[in-house]
């Protein structure tokens, strides 16, 4: 018997240097590209969350501006009278809604007091208006005549229906919650309650200076009756309603007055800032305005990550492109308030 050929002895096979060097390779890719893929995951994640909560501020902001400036005059009807205008040589007769409140200081006052607004901050932003005779006097609505954003103030009847959150005695309240003052016997009608709320950008030292929309009322924590409006507390200090905003841009829809006309055109001739509206010719200024639009400028509540070489860019509150180099989110939202209210309400015969 020839002796067997021997066979190949089992090896124990194992991997070489270069194998392991591939297989090393190999691996890294694949965790970095999961580990890429997680990150930006995760980066458009916090983007899409930023986004929501802009939209989210910014609705909120909105909302409260429209729904108090859409009041701004309002007064409940008391009951009606008959009235008259002469337009172009021809007079018209109308009935007409009496209100207790017509934006002046009596019963047959002007109606310019029932929205005011500045080019920048009010001077005192804290000013309180405490009593109807103040409703008159600008001083509370000065403006400081800065590069501020701007900020505006409405006044109107308040009643438990244009109330979101009456007070414990079920009292209408301001923008802020607290209870206004009855103003039984002042106008010469019962029971009136007058909310003046103002609107504006500010800064909170308590949260890093970070900016949002304030609010200014006129109500009060104590008592709310007319005997006792010499011994309320101090005014109640305003306070931010809605973080994150940044800018407020406010511009005036004006109409044309006819000659002998009570109340203007229902329809804006232009858009005028109310600097502008300040050096319009005539004793008729704010009374003009049928309409307005608001802009609010609202920034992410953290900073952000743009995949992208470029500089990222928002469009502001003037329409102006701005470079974005705040690491956050800027966005702007616009709406147009039309003020129902200024458009008269009778019928002509």
């Amino acid at each position: 018997m020839s002796p067997r050929t021997p066979s190949f002895a089992a090896r124990t096979t194992g991997l070489s240097l270069v194998e392991l060097l591939v297989a090393m390779t190999i691996g890294l890719i694949v965790i970095g590209v999961g580990f890429s893929s997680y990150l930006n995951v995760a980066a458009n994640t916090r983007n899409a969350t930023a986004m929501a909560r802009m939209t989210e501020d910014a609705s909120i902001a909105l909302g409260i501006l429209r729904a108090n400036i859409a009041m701004a005059g309002y007064s409940r009807p008391t009951g009606v009278e008959m009235a008259s205008d002469t337009v172009g040589g021809t007079v018209h007769n109308y009935e007409v809604m009496t209100r207790a409140f017509k934006g002046g200081t009596t019963a047959e006052g002007d109606d310019n007091n029932f929205i005011a607004g500045c080019d920048g901050s009010f001077a005192d932003p804290k000013a309180h208006e405490l009593d109807i005779a103040l409703l008159a006097d600008t001083s509370s609505k000065a403006c400081a005549g800065n590069q501020d954003p701007d900020a505006i103030a409405v006044v109107y009847e308040a009643d438990t229906d244009n109330t979101t959150y009456p007070d414990k005695n079920g009292n209408p309240t301001d923008c802020l919650g607290n209870a206004l003052p009855n103003r039984e016997g002042d106008l010469g009608k019962p029971d009136l309650r007058l909310v003046s709320n103002k609107f504006y950008i500010g800064t909170a030292t308590d949260t890093g200076g970070a900016a949002g929309l304030y609010c200014q009322g006129n109500g009060r924590t104590g008592p709310t009756s007319k005997a006792d409006n010499d011994a309320l507390p101090s005014a109640v200090a305003p306070q931010m309603i809605v973080e994150n905003v940044t800018d407020l841009q406010v511009t005036y829809g004006i109409a044309a007055f006819e000659d002998g006309a009570r109340v203007p055109s229902p329809n804006a001739l232009a858009y005028v800032t109310a600097k502008d509206l300040q050096t319009l010719k005539g004793t008729e200024k704010w009374s003009r305005v049928v309409s307005v639009r608001i802009c609010v400028q609202v920034q992410s509540p953290s900073t952000i990550k743009v995949n992208t070489s470029e500089q990222p860019k928002y469009l502001d509150c003037q329409g102006a492109i701005r470079d974005n180099n705040t690491g956050v989110f800027v966005h702007t939202f616009t709406t147009t308030v039309v003020l129902h209210n200024r458009i008269n309400n009778g019928i002509g015969t």
